[in-house]
């Protein structure tokens, strides 16, 4: 790799840092105000919508976060 190279992937990273600060926020704040049910199957489809949702309207962390939630319902890693 190129110096160029390791710059670049240097700036991938604090992209990928910064939004995963903001995800991680937002879903604190939404957990403080009662927001659960994030693990549940049956919350998928509903998530799906509300993913669809923000993406149209461009809020783009919330977008990521119902992303996030369905999937770990499709598999994702599990950290239970």
């Amino acid at each position: 790799m190129t110096k160029a190279d390791d710059a670049e992937l240097l700036k991938l990273d604090n992209l990928i840092d910064e939004f995963a600060k903001e995800m991680k926020e937002k879903l604190h704040r939404k957990f403080y105000q009662g927001w659960t049910g994030w693990r549940a199957k049956y919350n998928k489809e509903e998530f799906e919508k509300k993913l669809f949702h923000h993406a149209v309207e461009g809020q783009m962390v919330d977008t990521a976060n119902f992303a996030a939630f369905i999937w770990k319902m499709k598999g994702g890693h599990d950290y239970d």
